[in-house]
C-alpha cells in the first residue's frame, strides 16, 4: 500500500491552495488530482473507501520522493493525525497559519460559496457559533458538520497547534505565515523545498490563487448542490458534469466587504487567548495580529489582499 507521506493539513483559507499548485511543479513530489481527499478524518471524510483513496496514488512512483495529500481540515479534525501517524509514521506535515481577523471573514466567504454556509452577514453567523459547536445544524447545510462553521473554534489555530505538537516531532512540521507568503513566496517556498530536501524549482510568477468569489443566484446553486448529495446518497455514480458545470459558472469574483468596527472587535476579543497559546505554540512573537486597526468611518480596511 502506498500512502502519501507529505500532508498539507492546514488551516483553510492560508494560502494552501497556492502552496499546492506551486508543488505540482516539482518532479519529486507526486500530486494527485483531488487536493483534498479527507481520507483520515472521521468527521469530515471524503474517500472513506481505503481502496478509492489509495487509487489516488496509484500512478506514484519510485522517481518522485513525496506524495501529496492536502486535505486542510486535517488540522482540525481530532483524529486524522493519530491515524496518518499509524500507517507513516515517518510523515511529513506543512501547516499554514493566518491571524483570525482575516481567516474567519475568508472562510465565511469561502462557506457561503461553497454552499455550506447558509448565513450570508457575517455578523449573524458568528451568532451561531455556540449552537454549531455543540451539533447544532443552524443555517448549515444538511449532512456539513455543523462544527466546521462555528468560526471561533474552527479558526482557532493556537488549540490545533498544541494538539499537533503533541503528536508530532517538531522535525516533522514546517509553519508558514499567510503575511510571509504573501510578502515574498519565492523566500516561503525555498523555505518549503528545504524541509523537504529538495532543489527549489519555482515558478516563474505567482498568479492569484483561489480569489474571493460569490454565487450569482444562490438559490440555484443550492438546488444543484442538494441533488449532488442526493446522487452521492442513491449511490449513483455516473457523471455528465452538468451538475458541477452549472456551480462553476454559477459564480463571480467579489472583493470581501471590509469588516465593521463591531465585527473586528468581537473576533479580536474572541481570539486574543488563543493568538497567545499559538504564539508559545510555535514561538513566533504574532503580537501584531493583536494591535489595534485605524479605522475609516467604522469600517476596518482590508490589511491582506486575500488571494492565497
Amino acid at each position: 500500500m502506498h500512502y502519501p507521506n507529505l500532508f498539507v493539513i492546514g488551516a483553510p483559507k492560508c494560502g494552501t491552495s497556492a502552496l499546492y499548485k506551486w508543488l505540482n511543479a516539482h518532479h519529486e513530489i507526486f500530486v494527485p488530482r483531488s487536493k483534498e481527499p479527507h481520507h483520515f478524518s472521521t468527521e469530515y471524510c471524503l474517500t472513506p473507501r481505503l481502496s478509492q483513496y489509495l487509487e489516488h496514488y496509484r500512478d506514484w512512483t519510485s522517481k518522485e520522493k513525496w506524495a501529496l495529500d492536502a486535505s486542510v481540515w486535517y488540522l482540525h479534525s481530532p483524529t486524522a493525525i493519530p491515524k496518518i501517524l499509524e500507517v507513516r509514521p515517518d510523515a511529513r506535515f506543512i501547516v499554514m497559519l493566518r491571524k483570525p481577523t482575516q481567516m474567519i471573514p475568508s472562510m465565511h466567504q469561502q462557506q457561503v460559496l461553497n454552499g455550506n454556509e447558509f448565513e450570508h452577514d457575517l455578523s449573524s453567523a458568528l451568532l451561531l457559533n455556540d449552537e454549531r459547536l455543540v451539533g447544532k445544524s443552524s443555517a448549515v447545510f444538511k449532512g456539513y458538520p455543523p462544527e466546521q462553521l462555528a468560526y471561533f473554534q474552527s479558526c482557532a489555530l493556537g488549540r490545533q497547534m498544541k494538539r499537533l505538537l503533541s503528536w508530532v516531532d517538531e522535525s516533522q512540521v514546517h509553519i508558514i505565515l499567510h503575511e510571509e507568503l504573501e510578502k515574498d513566496p519565492s523566500q516561503v517556498l525555498n523555505q518549503v523545498y528545504g524541509f523537504l530536501d529538495l532543489n527549489p524549482i519555482l515558478p516563474t510568477t505567482f498568479e492569484r490563487v483561489n480569489e474571493g468569489r460569490v454565487r450569482r443566484y444562490p438559490t440555484l446553486d443550492r438546488i444543484t448542490k442538494s441533488l449532488g448529495s442526493w446522487k452521492i446518497r442513491a449511490g449513483i455514480t455516473f457523471r455528465f458534469g452538468i451538475l458541477s458545470w452549472l456551480r462553476s459558472v454559477n459564480q463571480k469574483k467579489q472583493i470581501r466587504p471590509p469588516l465593521t468596527e463591531e465585527q473586528y472587535n468581537e473576533i479580536h476579543k474572541r481570539m486574543t487567548p488563543d493568538v497567545y497559546m499559538l504564539s508559545r505554540c510555535i514561538n513566533r512573537d504574532l503580537s501584531h495580529w493583536l494591535s489595534p486597526q485605524r479605522r475609516y468611518g467604522g469600517k476596518i480596511p482590508h490589511d491582506s489582499k486575500d488571494i492565497l
